[in-house]
């Protein structure tokens, strides 16, 4: 197998789309994917999930609605194992989030069907609604240089278990602190 993978779209081809690292399950595995980027020995596959296209064989498509872009992006190549069209679901959006919570994914993006790609813009047409997820952690560090408070979780046999750093949302006075 080669260490390159050749790109599938046409030249001249732009996409969005989102970097994955795939669990045992086949759900995206955020902390995976920094692994696979934080190491050089780190080989597993990383796969491109396409779900729009800005500029098809050099034409820029912004302008095009959703509908005609996903269209462009269903025709601009076949998937392969580590590129992947994001296909449009249509129906009740609180049953489609459900079922994404169902399965402990991240949440989804709801688009307006005629929306075009607003480059650099937050847009009212396009809403991410996020699956959150809480818990109760104890602060058990903190980090001096590049400040980050870290964060412990209690485990079934008793014991903690690191679980993350907070980096955003501390003041500078609770910082000093």
């Amino acid at each position: 197998m080669s260490s390159k993978l050749n790109c599938p779209a046409p030249p001249g081809t732009i996409l969005d789309g989102e970097l994955i690292v795939t669990d045992q399950e086949g759900k995206p595995d955020f902390e995976a994917l920094q692994r696979r980027f934080q190491s050089k020995r780190d080989k597993t596959p990383v796969s491109l999930c396409a779900f729009d296209i800005l500029q098809y064989k050099g034409i820029d498509v912004t302008d095009l609605p959703l509908w005609k872009r996903k269209e462009l992006l269903e025709e601009s190549f076949e998937e392969t194992e580590h590129y992947k069209k994001v296909r449009p679901f249509s129906g009740n959006a609180t049953d489609y989030f459900e079922l994404i919570a169902k399965h402990g994914l991240e949440g989804i993006v709801i688009k307006y069907i005629n929306s075009k790609y607003e480059v650099d813009k937050r847009s009212w047409s396009w809403q991410k609604v996020i699956k959150w997820t809480s818990a109760e952690v104890y602060i058990s560090g903190y980090r001096k240089s590049d400040f980050g408070l870290l964060t412990s979780i209690d485990c079934v046999d008793s014991s903690q278990r690191h679980c993350g750093i907070v980096e955003l949302g501390v003041t500078s006075k609770h910082k000093a602190a």
